[in-house]
Order: structure tokens, then C-alpha cells, then sequence
């Protein structure tokens, strides 16, 4: 095996062994200027059930990239089996509304009940008003899709 292949090997028994990414590397992802890394680091969240993550998601929701929105929301219900009916394709308006009930679902009783750290997650309103499988694909129950 060459050494590439050493590495490869040893990041995946790291993973498996529970010693992923750091919170701060996920989070990076989460923001990250490529939809792709995005998209790729909510499915490792969903998969992982970190359900202290979930206030990131949240901040997702406003994504301009559609295919973000849509793995964000699909991540939130699966994680945390909130369902405020958000729809990635929806209007500005109409997603502003429901990205609001998530806020305020996050910080009255989400953030407690996923053990996030104070402060994480869920920014404040622009407008001023565990293990299981998972994919994008996979969606999750009653997600409409593209």
C-alpha cells in the first residue's frame, strides 16, 4: 500500500473510531464557499446524529444554493424531528417565516434539548423580525422533492 493509501486507511479507522472532525472544521464546512463541502458535511452530521449542530443547520436554511436549503432541511427533521414545513424552493418571504419558527424553536427549547453550547448556531434574524444512514438522497419523511 503506498502512502496515500496508509493515510486514507487511517482517516477512516480515526472516523470510525469516533475521532472526526473537530466542531470547529465542521463548521467551517457548514460555511464553506462550495455547496458541495456543505451539502457533504450536513450528511456526516445526520450520520454522526450530532444533534448540538443542528442550530448551524438552521443558519443553513438561508443558503442561497437551493440543494443546501433542501439537505438542511431534510438534516433538521431527521436530527431533532422539528418539521416547521420549510420547502427549499419556497418564496423568500415564505422562507423567512419558517426559518424564524426554527430560531425561535432553537433558542427557547432546541438548543437545551440538543446539549449545543450557548451561543452556536441559529444567527439572528437578517430581516429583523445517532449513527443511522443518511444521505441527501434519503430525504426525510414528507420532504418534497426537486
Amino acid at each position: 500500500m503506498n502512502h496515500a493509501g496508509v493515510g486514507a486507511a487511517l482517516c477512516l479507522m480515526l472516523l470510525g473510531a469516533g475521532c472526526g472532525p473537530s466542531r470547529e472544521a465542521q463548521v467551517r464546512s457548514l460555511h464553506a464557499d462550495d455547496p458541495r463541502e456543505q451539502v457533504a458535511e450536513v450528511a456526516r452530521i445526520v450520520r454522526s446524529g450530532d444533534k448540538s449542530l443542528a442550530g448551524e443547520l438552521i443558519a443553513l436554511l438561508e443558503a442561497e444554493d437551493e440543494a443546501v436549503r433542501f439537505v438542511a432541511a431534510a438534516g433538521l427533521r431527521r436530527l431533532t424531528g422539528q418539521d416547521f414545513r420549510f420547502h427549499f424552493a419556497s418564496t423568500d418571504e415564505e422562507r423567512a417565516a419558517v426559518v424564524r419558527r426554527y430560531r425561535q424553536w432553537w433558542e427557547t427549547e432546541g438548543r437545551a434539548a440538543c446539549g449545543a453550547p450557548s451561543g452556536d448556531g441559529a444567527r439572528p434574524d437578517r430581516s429583523g423580525a445517532a449513527g443511522e444512514a443518511w444521505s441527501p438522497a434519503s430525504g426525510a419523511p414528507g420532504e418534497r422533492g426537486p
